[in-house]
């Protein structure tokens, strides 16, 4: 039973150290190797392009298109004639279960987030005779939402002379959840180069927020402290670590897109940059004795303005639309994302220049992320209903298969360093399972000035997880399942 007891803690630890900041911040460089948001699936925004899976790049054509794939701002046609001002609005709800396989058991939590995730203006204008067309737009880029814990009950005689065993209760209790949503706002450009090709470039500068918390709870009913004289009382220890994160990063996204008259193609490039992450942290440790609070055993400590900055990649997507008919539109987009050889930087000291800026010293470590290749598929069907009330109502679905950058080893693969320092200074953990699916389904009203749309994803994400904490111990191994439900609705309108 105390191989199994110090794993439970040591779970409970891991976890807490994924946040927990220390003097010494190099001390917890293997757990910092988890990227938060976990699928740093960054897209653009907008019904329309949710309704189709996101499958955008190739058929961006609307006031969204600045953050998908800005060459697609630029009408060949009708550059003039443009949606000016679009708004939209997003509600995530999120199922998540953790199943700690080791114990046999499952925990269930539901949570609900909404607000504001489009609002997007686009104006044409003119340059010395030359047509181009300028847009800005916030855009809520993504939600993530996860919950676990686990609770294990058994009898200990903690006292020899004590033969009554099942008064002795030994209970550990641990819980752990995380929210993230991150924005970006987006200013960009189109314009055509050459006959049926336009180019475009945009700045991307996206920000967000993030809060974590870990508890962790022990209870021993029936020990006997030695300062006591044999009288058994109830001990709790509960810990709580409190994480507020936030995140920042600009990138520059280019792109170029053919128009035909049945085909269309876009291609994308985003550069690389550094996603900074800022954390303040709190530990607060309550120990009690009968219900009753033991001052010198209780303690809250603060770390603050913990720095880690994440090497985002190259990025390259590539995009094809497909006029089927006047009324049916296929899509298909791929992007690839080149995470091999990104490095986490932690930063661990400051040396204070006086008169000058401040000299900030790094530690660097190698995630052994891997390079993904995402791909998304969509469609989008015009139902024109000859209805004066309702005379336009597209139809549409999407699906999009979305790798996260975690390693991905199987059973098979796993190769221990079995001594005692090499194990407590990194204890191992293995990702066997971590893709995210997308399915949407999208419909809306369109009249000739305003057009309304809709969009519902379902998002699954399944993560198994192993890993090893004490030399000797038996590994342990959990699963995570999430679903997302996000519905989405836009405005636009075109004046």
């Amino acid at each position: 039973m105390k191989a199994l007891l110090v794993l439970i803690l040591g779970l409970f630890l891991l976890l807490g150290a994924n946040s927990m900041a220390q003097n010494d911040i190099r001390d917890q460089l293997p757990y910092l190797l988890e990227p938060l948001p976990f699928t740093l699936d960054f897209t653009g925004g907008g019904a329309r392009a949710k309704g189709m899976g996101n499958a955008f790049i190739g058929v961006a054509d609307d006031i969204s298109a600045v953050s998908w794939n800005p060459a697609g701002l630029y009408r060949i046609n009708d550059p003039y004639v443009q949606p000016a001002l679009s708004v939209g609005f997003n509600s995530f709800k999120s199922n998540s279960n953790y199943d700690f396989t080791s114990l046999d058991q499952s925990f269930e939590q539901s949570e609900t987030f909404s607000g504001v995730d489009l609002a997007s203006f686009l104006a044409p204008v003119r340059v010395k005779g030359h047509p181009f067309v300028v847009a800005g737009s916030y855009t809520r880029l993504d939600d993530e939402y996860t919950n676990g814990g686990f609770l294990y009950d058994t009898y200990v005689d903690y006292t020899p002379l004590d033969d009554v065993t099942d008064t002795n209760l030994f209970r550990q209790i641990g819980s752990a959840g995380y929210h993230s949503a991150v924005y970006a706002v987006n200013f960009g450009f189109g314009t055509r180069v050459y006959t049926n090709l336009t180019f475009g470039a945009s700045i991307n500068i996206y920000s967000g927020k993030a809060t974590r918390q870990e508890v962790y709870v022990s209870l021993q009913d029936g020990v006997t402290p030695p300062d006591l004289s044999g009288q058994p009382v109830i001990q709790v220890t509960e810990i709580t670590t409190t994480d507020t994160l936030s995140f920042s990063g600009t990138y520059f996204l280019m792109g170029l897109r053919y128009t035909g008259e049945k085909f269309s193609a876009g291609l994308v490039v985003k550069t690389p940059h550094a996603l900074k992450q800022t954390n303040d942290s709190k530990l607060a440790s309550v120990n009690s004795r009968n219900g009753n609070v033991e001052p010198d055993d209780t303690e809250t400590i603060f770390w603050d303005d913990n720095v880690t900055e994440l090497d985002m990649p190259f990025v390259i997507g590539g995009g094809v639309g497909y006029q089927v008919t006047e009324k049916l539109l296929l899509a298909l987009d791929a992007e690839y994302r080149a995470f091999s050889g990104s490095e986490i930087n932690v930063r661990d000291s400051i040396r204070l220049n006086p008169g000058e800026k401040d000299t900030e010293f790094f530690t660097s470590s190698d995630p052994q992320w891997n390079n993904v290749l995402t791909i998304r598929a969509g469609a989008e069907y015009l139902w024109h209903t000859g209805s004066a009330t309702f005379p336009l109502v597209p139809l549409r679905a999407g699906f999009g298969y979305v790798p996260i950058p975690s390693p991905n080893v199987t059973g098979d693969d796993i190769v221990f360093d079995t001594t005692a320092a090499a194990i407590l200074a990194e204890p191992d953990l293995y990702t066997e399972s971590a893709a995210m699916t997308n399915i949407s389904l999208g419909t809306g009203l369109h009249w000739d000035q305003i057009h309304l749309d809709f969009a519902y994803t379902n998002r699954s994400l399944d993560r198994e997880d192993t890993k090893r904490l004490v030399q000797n111990n038996p590994y342990f191994q959990s699963e995570t399942s999430t679903t997302d439900h996000i519905f989405n609705v836009t405005f636009t309108g075109f004046f």
